[in-house]
């Protein structure tokens, strides 16, 4: 039988402009400034509370290894399963409990493009808080590996 579908065979340089896959290069671009000191898991989830129009959540969380596993999310992503866009960033969600109360109202961001996704998170990632945050998972990591 003949093969009807219309796309080649995929691969990951396929999902560089979509949300996710700028996610997972950005964690790429991460990892490398901070060797084996730190890293970026992406972690998603789906969402069972059907009053929003994301049925995802991808947690961006920063992992320090060496300070016992911590994990700090540094924000969560909110999109629907089958679209790039829009997608919404919050900043604020810190667990799963919350996850079942989410208000669209009080989403950081809210993204109809590649382009504004991009704005939003060179915004997150230059901020003087995301940077604390790194400086310091790393700092503490980093005597911790030493001694």
């Amino acid at each position: 039988m003949k093969d009807l579908w219309t796309f080649g065979k995929l691969s990951k340089n396929d999902l560089n402009d979509t949300p996710h896959g700028i996610l997972k290069m950005q964690a790429d671009f991460f990892e490398k400034r901070v060797g084996d000191t730190l890293f970026i898991k992406l972690n998603t989830k789906r969402l069972k509370n059907s009053d929003i129009e994301y049925g995802l959540a991808t947690s961006f969380e920063i992992v320090a290894p060496m300070l016992d596993g911590y994990t700090y999310t540094l924000f969560t992503l909110y999109s629907q399963p089958e679209h790039d866009y829009p997608v919404a960033i919050d900043r604020n969600i810190k667990d799963d409990e919350e996850f079942e109360d989410l208000d669209p109202e009080t989403f950081d961001f809210v993204a109809k493009s590649e382009e504004d996704f991009l704005k939003n998170l060179q915004e997150i990632f230059s901020s003087p808080s995301t940077n604390s945050v790194i400086r310091n998972l790393y700092s503490k990591s980093y005597v911790s590996e030493k001694y």
